[in-house]
């Protein structure tokens, strides 16, 4: 399978992370890629054969057409059943409310089509023609034109709140005080949380976790060989156990057991860490 990253256009890029395509020149049905949290609401097209995913209420859900996936809070499989072509965009974790205009809320730990979101008008034959052509440069370059006349149609822009929710998490990054980053902003922590779990769709402290097991897996592909008590020491955790204990409710398995596991797409997914 190969797994390609590009780029968003600049006008895009308040809204969206990257977009990426995964793709086979054969078979893979069978193939098994568990897949964990990344922080980020992903849409999803597929221009090739089936895959089912495994994932709270949606127990192998065949994503056939367009997909978006809310964010999450527990690891889901991925199964191909036959050759592999998907196109996804990632949106920063404040990316998809305003864009959809949608509460995070909503779509939290579902994988809806989007057609049951009623957001089929802009979309409605991007699987046919992403077939039609040979290049996934060409599928990326056409989804993203797609959704600039979007966002260009409705005069999209990142509301304040958001803009102020950010510089919050960024301070956060060096203070490491949720309660203080948020009064320092002149607004209360229940505030910053309602606000924060509206457009993101996870809780302030959820979002941290996730970030910061990506920080885990950062430091252990710059650093191999170490012990894991090292690498737990260098993401912040107070020790080993404390780590192994964060990062199995967010995997399901120890960071061992995991890397044994981890396949090609499960890493493009598992070091990804912004704000």
């Amino acid at each position: 399978m190969h797994f390609r990253i590009f780029p968003p256009h600049p006008a895009l890029s308040d809204f969206v992370s990257r977009f990426w395509v995964m793709s086979s020149q054969k078979s893979e049905a069978g193939v098994v890629h568990p897949v964990i949290p990344n922080g980020r609401v992903k849409m999803m097209f597929n221009f090739a054969d089936d895959f089912l995913l495994d994932y709270e209420d949606s127990h192998e859900k065949l994503l056939r057409a367009p997909t978006l996936v809310g964010q999450m809070s527990r690891p889901a499989l991925v199964t191909s059943t036959g050759q592999i072509g998907v196109i996804g965009v990632e949106f920063h974790p404040f990316g998809a409310a305003p864009f959809f205009n949608l509460d995070q809320r909503e779509i939290l730990r579902q994988v809806p089509y989007l057609a049951e979101l009623n957001l089929k008008s802009w979309h409605s034959d991007l699987n046919d023609r992403f077939r039609e052509l040979k290049e996934n440069s060409e599928r990326v370059n056409l989804l993203q034109q797609v959704m600039l006349r979007h966002i260009q149609k409705r005069s999209l822009q990142l509301p304040q709140k958001i803009e102020r929710i950010r510089s919050i998490l960024h301070e956060l990054k060096s203070s490491g005080r949720l309660v203080h980053s948020a009064e320092s902003h002149g607004i209360s922590y229940r505030t910053f949380e309602r606000l924060h779990t509206q457009y993101v769709g996870l809780s302030p402290k959820e979002l941290q976790k996730i970030f910061q097991v990506q920080n885990l897996f950062s430091i252990v592909q710059k650093n191999p060989g170490c012990t894991w008590a090292v690498y737990a020491a260098e993401a912040g955790y107070s020790d080993q156990a404390h780590m192994i204990r964060h990062f199995r409710s967010l995997t399901g398995c120890t960071p061992v057991q995991f890397m044994k596991r981890m396949t090609e797409l499960t890493a493009n997914f598992a070091n990804t860490r912004e704000i």
